[in-house]
């Protein structure tokens, strides 16, 4: 029988989290930045404009918006 190493999620985490704003900017390019949080267009659907859901950058988080504007589910993780 094989043994498996463990995969260090917490090291992994704290890595990205340390170069965050590099990476989103890297991955989701053209987004704004406000403090610490990123407004990249929804890679999800066809946006026109930045700003449709925004990911901190401190935490790692999305908060989506809704049509009106309004922060839906704070502290979802973003999948990217």
């Amino acid at each position: 029988m094989s043994s498996r190493s463990s995969v260090d999620f917490h090291a992994i985490s704290t890595a990205a989290l340390a170069v965050a704003r590099r990476l989103l900017s890297e991955w989701l390019p053209g987004g704004d930045w406000s403090g610490d949080e990123y407004k990249p267009r929804n890679p999800t659907r066809d946006d026109k404009r930045p700003g449709s859901f925004v990911i901190n950058a401190q935490t790692g988080k999305s908060m989506p918006k809704r049509a009106s504007g309004s922060i839906t589910r704070p502290g979802t993780p973003a999948v990217i």
